[in-house]
């Protein structure tokens, strides 16, 4: 069809729009992608036009997780509109799942200074891009603001925002009463197994440093943990697991 973009331009813009609804953003992007420099080189389409196309083109390809190609479109918009929001929350996105966090900064804290974030996650995603460079001072900012926008709407998030905070304090900081603070936060949110895991492992290492002692022993105290916890018997008896080669009474009997 695309051979013949007039007979079958109608089948085509479709076929495009199908695939974006039915959960097939980079299909429908890879299409849209073919079909938009014919139109731009008959001079069909004005100049905000095209440049709107290629924004919904790299969105597609963004949702699609194909983010080089998602980054080519966004920057034909940036060179066109220096303060694109959704060019600039794009790369940002794109640059930062892809694992590149050094030029995703840039591009986040742009979108942030110029516009109202809509999604948390592009806060926390900033944070963790201040963590990396060892800003932890932005790194708490920003992890605050998420769990403020997120306002309990996502189930966790807070939780999780406010343990990380507690780690930088812990961690990194080494200022116990802020990180027992943002750790009794989380606590209060019911925060899922791995946070919890993270938070009682922080903690722990509290418990040996003189100045984090006290702090952490009150902490076990208002939370206590479950010890009530009973492991499941292990399916083989002692006598089977007695035979196995590898166990410690038969290492000795294999070779080198």
């Amino acid at each position: 069809a695309m051979k013949d973009l007039d007979r079958y331009e109608h089948f085509l813009w479709n076929v495009a729009n199908d695939c974006n609804n039915n959960g097939k953003p980079e299909l429908s992007a890879l299409i849209f992608e073919q079909y938009l420099p014919r139109k731009e080189k008959d001079k069909i389409y004005s100049k905000e036009i095209a440049i709107n196309f290629h924004l919904n083109i790299a969105n597609s390809f963004k949702d699609g997780n194909n983010f080089p190609k998602a980054i080519n479109h966004y920057l034909v918009v940036l060179e066109n509109i220096p303060d694109s929001e959704g060019a600039l929350l794009g790369l940002g996105t794109c640059y930062f799942l892809m694992g590149k966090k050094d030029i995703a900064k840039p591009y986040l804290e742009s979108y942030t200074e110029k516009y109202d974030a809509k999604d948390p996650r592009t806060l926390s995603s900033l944070a963790i891009c201040y963590m990396e460079e060892k800003d932890f001072e932005n790194a708490i900012d920003f992890f605050e603001q998420a769990a403020e926008l997120d306002n309990g709407k996502e189930e966790g998030f807070q939780a999780i925002m406010y343990g990380g905070i507690g780690t930088i304090y812990s961690k990194n900081l080494n200022d116990y009463p802020n990180a027992f603070k943002y750790y009794r936060k989380s606590m209060e949110l019911k925060p899922g197994e791995q946070v919890l895991g993270e938070i009682n492992l922080h903690v722990l290492n509290m418990s040996f440093k003189p100045q984090g002692h006290d702090l952490a022993t009150k902490f076990w105290k208002d939370y206590p943990q479950n010890k009530n916890a009973v492991l499941a018997p292990p399916s083989l008896t002692k006598e089977e697991i007695e035979k196995l080669p590898y166990h410690h009474l038969n290492l000795k009997k294999l070779s080198e």
